[in-house]
């Protein structure tokens, strides 16, 4: 019987949901909410097209931010 070990201790990382690991859902959750009050907020002013390009220009530096890791390290 064999178990699966990394070799290198420093590229371990903790998965907490679904693959992602803390500060990825954090992130993930953080965009969720802008993007909801973004499209509750401009949904009636500027119509569903436009509201939904804009969701998607202000939640995409929020889901980038969680998947981010400056050479290999990931800071929380």
């Amino acid at each position: 019987m064999e178990t699966d070990m990394n070799k290198e201790v420093s590229s371990y990382r903790e998965d907490v949901v679904m693959g992602l690991n803390v500060r990825q859902l954090v992130w993930l959750i953080l965009a969720a909410v802008v993007s909801v009050a973004v499209y509750f907020y401009a949904n009636p002013r500027i119509g569903s097209r436009m509201t939904a390009l804009a969701c998607m220009i202000v939640s995409a530096p929020c889901i980038l931010m969680g998947f981010y890791s400056n050479a290999g390290i990931y800071d929380i």
